[in-house]
């Protein structure tokens, strides 16, 4: 929010300096995130008196004006502007000024006479759209005096970074009470001084109903007359421009005036136009239609929308927008001033369904003070009457179906002292509270009864008493002190799973794959080539079409991160992705259930997924570089397991609708499924539209981290020296080799590993057969190996994979 230093001073005295009022209130909790100084880019615009002014003799359109900027000089001007006189003021732009425009001013002829300089319009200035003619200056002005100073356009804006609990920090009598209880100087709150017409009451000619007072908590509604129309006095319009606001007419301008100086939003109706003298605060009804004063038609949301309507249609969005049908115009005589509380999550629905956040919802959805709507618009009435001519009809409508009932609860006031850990005079307790607004009830004992200001909606309890009174003290003088008391230690559990993900991305980074982090909103249809048998979770609201379905697999993100990369010329994609995916889990008996469990709509399961696509390594001279394939994929997964001490995992072939045939494989450790991995089938890769040669896995990480060895444990070196002998077999075509290899392991104890180093088909083996060939090292870590030994444990390798798969030794 947008802070004027010159309009927060009317409401408290300032430190001296911006700085230190930032530096101020950002200790407080309330950030300034940047500082502005307005009124630059006029240096060299000075206050000048026109002295004389002639017919340019060469030029009927201009004049030869001699003026006096109070150093007894003159200046010789020629302008085109018609509407002064000699004795005016006017600003001028002496030679070597630089206007907001761009526009540098130099000594210049014009048609032949010499000009020193330019009288200026206030769009010259950048101060309004006006260009009619000169800005004609206050008489009472000092010649010479900058324009910027003259015309009070030197200001400092912050910009304050107001957090979502703190609404009532949202306009500048919000924070100037912040800084009187922050500096222990006076809070100056406008006096509101209103005289009333002798004609008919308010409540004689306008009816007020409110139909849903659980989004509607208080309307309050006062009538102008004779108001006319016109532009707002050049200090509302620079105090309005200050905080980001364009000044439009003196009856708009005083509304928005009022919700920047106190918080509470407040909408104009020309009264005119309101059909029946009447309002009604409704919810939209079905097929509802209404236009805002944005131009734009909008379609209401039954049931939800809450509309401000007269007896014939919708007039305004509430708390939102107001509509065209009933918007001030030129031609507006008599005007209704709102003033009203919204619930907050109904504006706040409201204003994202039709993209419409405007400076009220913003208010509205913070929560404001449901007290402060008859001083807002009192304050509003008083202005009109001042800068519009207005004259305010007797009385208010004031419609109140859920008054505001303060909340009160017992500090102790030791509290403090014990909670922050330093001692908090209790004097200074009190005194804090009562200038942040707090209500206090001393009887003399050791609590004191707290009464929570109808604007801190966001306090509760004596935690938040203690917070308000750290950060008006200041963070800053809460001592460093090292904790008392016995130290726990960490959860092992926690810490182990820690390393284990480290060493895990630390694997996968060794394998050239990079993290990336897809939102768990994915396309339904995507999710149907994944995992076609489960319905995913949809969402009611959601962002966009393709983000609608909560995850059940995170391929479908992997594989658009290929599309995009590709897309982009990029050809070797190697990825990985940590993520949740959800699987509906009602209950069987929903309708019965306790609400623990119907709550409990989804089984989250965190899973690893990585893709590998495109050249196995970069493009070089030394040597021709292949395409990634299932064994690149297979050796980045072995190096996680590597890496998570996981032994003994098969590699089994099976069957999924997004994976090839040919290469779709589960991981197992016993009877543990730990995830898949495979070649993407090419339907998939067709209706995702990347190429063939995607490959992909999907592990459970809970499953993979439960089924790790994380502590790793140390083996001796050997002291006896390894027999290596080879074993090529004949076994059926059919007969997987890690089975293979898992029997020559369990066979003999003397077997340290085994690797198969060749699979051959064809020439003299038969179609159905393939010949293995593995390399087994035998040793025995508690003597030197003899052949007779080594010879009996090859024997009884090649014996039990006869019985087994009918090897035949090749």
């Amino acid at each position: 929010m947008k802070i004027s230093l010159n309009w927060l001073s009317d409401y408290v005295d300032l430190p001296e300096t911006p700085e230190a009022l930032a530096a101020l209130i950002t200790m407080a909790g309330l950030e300034v995130e940047g500082i502005e100084q307005l009124g630059q880019g006029l240096d060299g615009v000075v206050v000048a008196r026109i002295l004389e002014s002639a017919p340019h003799p060469s030029a009927e359109k201009l004049s030869v004006n001699q003026v006096d900027v109070g150093t007894g000089e003159r200046l010789q001007i020629v302008c085109g502007a018609k509407n002064f006189a000699v004795g005016d003021l006017v600003p001028l732009a002496t030679i070597g000024a630089a206007l907001p425009n761009g526009i540098e001013i130099k000594q210049a002829a014009l048609r032949g006479v010499a000009s020193f300089g330019m009288l200026c319009s206030a769009r010259e200035l950048g101060i309004s759209d006006d260009h009619a003619g000169l800005l004609i200056l206050d008489p009472s002005l000092k010649l010479g005096m900058p324009i910027a100073d003259a015309l009070g356009l030197g200001d400092t804006v912050f910009e304050v970074n107001v957090t979502p609990n703190r609404g009532d920090c949202l306009s500048h009598i919000g924070i100037a009470r912040e800084v009187a209880a922050l500096t222990g100087r006076p809070l100056k709150i406008p006096k509101i001084a209103i005289t009333e017409s002798a004609g008919l009451a308010t409540d004689t000619l306008l009816d007020v109903r409110i139909d849903a007072p659980e989004r509607c908590r208080r309307y309050a509604a006062r009538i102008a007359e004779g108001v006319r129309i016109g532009p707002s006095p050049l200090w509302m319009q620079n105090r309005l421009r200050a905080v980001g606001v364009r000044p439009i007419s003196n009856a708009v301008d005083v509304t928005n005036f009022v919700m920047f100086e106190c918080g509470q939003p407040l909408h104009a109706f020309d009264f005119d136009k309101v059909a029946g003298g009447q309002i009604v605060v409704r919810l939209a009804k079905p097929n509802e239609r209404m236009t805002t004063l944005d131009g734009k038609e909008r379609v209401l949301a039954a049931g939800d929308d809450l509309c401000i309507c007269d007896a014939t249609a919708p007039s305004a969005l509430a708390g939102v927008m107001g509509g065209g049908v009933s918007e001030i115009s030129d031609a507006t005589t008599r005007v209704l001033i709102e003033a009203a509380w919204f619930e907050p999550g109904a504006i706040r629905r409201t204003a994202r369904r039709h993209a419409l956040h405007s400076e009220s919802s913003h208010r509205f959805e913070r929560g404001i003070d449901p007290e402060m709507l008859l001083f807002a618009q009192d304050r509003t009435a008083q202005l009109l009457a001042e800068l519009a001519g207005a004259k305010i009809l007797p009385g208010r409508v004031d419609r109140y179906p859920r008054p505001f009932v303060a909340r009160h609860f017992d500090l102790h006031l030791d509290t403090p002292s014990r909670t922050l850990g330093m001692p908090v005079e209790r004097g200074l307790v009190k005194k804090t509270l009562s200038a942040l607004g707090f209500g206090l009830s001393d009887d003399g004992r050791e609590t004191v009864e707290v009464t929570i200001p109808s604007w801190r909606p966001d306090v509760e309890g004596e935690a938040d008493c203690v917070e308000e009174l750290a950060r008006t003290m200041g963070y800053d003088k809460i001592p460093a002190r090292l904790p008392c008391g016995v130290q726990e230690l960490p959860d092992r559990t926690a810490s182990l799973r820690a390393d284990a993900m480290n060493r895990l991305r630390a694997a996968l980074a060794a394998a050239g794959l990079d993290e990336v982090i897809n939102y768990s909103f994915v396309d339904a249809a995507a999710l149907a080539h994944f995992t076609p048998d489960v319905k995913p979770i949809c969402l009611r609201n959601a962002i966009a079409a393709d983000m609608s379905a909560m995850a059940t697999s995170r391929l479908p993100g992997l594989v658009n991160n290929l599309k995009h990369s590709l897309n982009r010329q990029v050809e070797a994609v190697r990825l990985y992705e940590i993520g949740r995916v959800y699987v509906p889990e009602l209950p069987a008996n929903l309708a019965t259930a306790p609400m623990r469990d119907a709550l409990k709509v989804s089984s989250e399961r965190q899973m690893l997924s990585g893709l590998v696509f495109g050249p196995r390594a970069p493009l070089q001279w030394a040597q021709a570089t292949g395409a990634s394939d299932f064994y690149d994929l297979k050796g980045a997964i072995e190096l996680v397991l590597s890496a998570l001490n996981l032994r003994n995992v098969r590699f089994e072939s099976t069957q999924r609708c997004d994976l090839h045939p040919r290469s779709a494989c589960a991981l197992m450790a016993g009877d543990v499924h730990l995830g898949l991995m495979g070649e993407l089938h090419p339907t998939v890769a067709t209706a995702f539209d990347v190429p063939r040669g995607v490959y992909l896995f999907e592990l459970d990480l809970d499953a993979l981290l439960a089924a790790a060895n994380p502590i790793p444990r140390a083996r001796p070196i050997p002291r006896y020296p390894a027999v290596l002998r080879d074993l090529a077999i004949v076994v059926d075509a059919a007969a997987p080799a890690a089975d293979v290899e898992a029997a020559i392991r369990t066979t003999s104890e003397l077997v340290e590993s085994v690797t198969l180093f060749d699979v051959f088909r064809g020439g003299s083996i038969q179609e159905d057969k393939k010949s293995l060939a593995f390399a087994i090292r035998y040793r025995d870590r508690a003597q030197t190996l003899t052949d007779e030994q080594v010879n009996a444990a090859h024997q009884a390798i090649l014996t039990r994979l006869g019985e087994r798969f009918g090897a035949e030794l090749r």
